[in-house]
């Protein structure tokens, strides 16, 4: 009769049974086969050097909005970490819309896949600069590693650092000041130059000490000073007194306005990055090591003897574990 539907015979219903599993069977073949998205979870891990590389190689080609962000992900990639698109954004003065379209050229499915690579990244472990080539290369991944200098300044650092690294190199004694906090990073510095360079000397915390480790330094010496806002008077006064001597002084600084800076023959500038509540002051130790490294390279065997026999020298001393 009209109006009237007949239930589906049993032949219908298991035809159509079929051809529901083999849709479902199609679908699921051609979602494998599709090329998946660059993620941390299915892709290698990536370190800040290499975001860094694919971030300043972005396509030329795309709107200058998405490319302003790149270059500003490059040289602070804390703020892509710690932010979320719309906070980014706002930094990078750019749209979360350019931001999105950023994070896609790159490969990433979005905004917060491409922000975990970089927590990723935050947490992973700097290659060890024994695996890596030495002189510009070493110093440029360790520079980006953590962020120390900003990526437009990498060649004029480096020309500063090799002067840096010369003036080290002649000089008849090496002092190395920092009070108060800075001190720590001093200690730091000169723990690993004496292991190649006896001739570093740690001036005292205490100015009045201070003055007596450095009563009998000459024209022949340098002296490094390690220095952040908010300065130690003492740093300054100090540095202004040598100045009157003609004793030559590097600051080791984070501000190229700084005090230190009025005075000082040179400065090697790092940025103090503000991660949550913390200022971090890892750029510091950062380009104290590539300091470091520009001098051993420098110095070719004859470094890598020196700190052979001083790891020899402390093993049998029992100084690491297990005893030799």
């Amino acid at each position: 009769m009209p109006g009237l539907r007949h239930p589906p015979s049993r032949g219908s219903s298991r035809a159509s049974g079929e051809a529901a599993k083999t849709k479902e069977k199609t679908q699921k073949e051609q979602k494998k086969s599709r090329p998946a998205h660059r993620t941390p979870l299915n892709e290698t891990k990536e370190n800040l050097d290499d975001l860094y590389v694919r971030l300043r190689q972005i396509s030329p080609g795309l709107p200058a909005q998405v490319r302003r962000a790149a270059a500003f992900a490059a040289d602070r990639p804390q703020d892509i970490a710690f932010n979320t698109i719309r906070e980014f954004s706002a930094c990078a003065n750019v749209s979360p819309a350019s931001t999105l379209r950023m994070a896609r050229a790159l490969g990433y499915k979005g905004y917060r896949d491409f922000r975990d690579a970089f927590r990723q990244a935050f947490k992973s472990p700097p290659r060890s600069l024994a695996s890596r080539a030495r002189g510009s290369l070493a110093t440029d991944a360790l520079l980006s590693c953590f962020c120390s200098v900003p990526g437009d300044k990498l060649v004029d650092f480096d020309t500063g650092l090799e002067a840096a690294a010369e003036r080290i190199l002649t000089a008849r004694a090496i002092y190395v000041v920092g009070f108060r906090s800075a001190h720590l990073f001093a200690r730091y510095f000169v723990y690993h130059a004496q292991m190649a360079m006896p001739n570093f000397h740690l001036a005292s915390s205490a100015m009045s000490s201070a003055t007596d480790h450095l009563a009998s330094a000459d024209r022949q010496d340098l002296v490094i000073f390690f220095s952040m806002e908010p300065y130690a008077t003492e740093a300054v006064q100090l540095a202004f007194f040598l100045a009157n001597q003609n004793i030559t002084t590097i600051a080791i600084t984070d501000n190229a306005q700084s005090p230190l800076a009025e005075r000082c023959n040179q400065i090697l500038e790092t940025n103090r990055l503000r991660v949550g509540p913390i200022q971090s002051m890892a750029g510091c130790v950062t380009v104290t090591e590539a300091l470091l490294s520009r001098c051993f390279d420098k110095m070719g065997p004859e470094a890598d003897r020196r700190i052979a026999e001083f790891e020899h020298r402390v093993r049998r001393m029992a100084g690491y574990w297990p005893p030799a």
